[in-house]
């Protein structure tokens, strides 16, 4: 890792109107065994952007990207959860636990902060 190319952005907001027009956050990118990439990620739009959504897209090789236009964008469901998570900041971090069988101790946590330094 002491050379480096650099590429163009992989992936950028939609040109919209898009539910991912207006930015795109982390996501989890997997490998199909047919060989595919599938990046699930969570966008927002111009329209409501404190309504995030996931996302769908594929590439054969990491570096073209392309929306699956048949992908089922997942929102939250309004009933159950508010535009907004409340005051302050959360984290949720994923760690291991020290006990159980080794396959069945992966656990969440949940830190909150009213201002990011305590």
């Amino acid at each position: 890792m002491r050379t480096w190319t650099e590429l163009p952005d992989a992936f950028v907001p939609s040109d919209g109107p898009a539910f991912d027009d207006q930015a795109i956050w982390t996501g989890s990118i997997l490998r199909s065994p047919d060989g595919l990439w599938h990046f699930f990620y969570t966008g927002c739009s111009r329209e409501n952007p404190l309504v995030q959504r996931i996302g769908l897209a594929t590439s054969p090789d990491l570096i073209t990207w392309t929306r699956d236009p048949d992908w089922t964008v997942i929102q939250t469901d309004a009933r159950y959860y508010p535009d907004r998570a409340g005051d302050g900041w959360h984290m949720l971090l994923t760690a291991r636990a020290r006990v159980g069988e080794s396959d069945q101790r992966s656990v969440v946590g949940h830190a909150t902060s009213p201002d990011l330094a305590t």
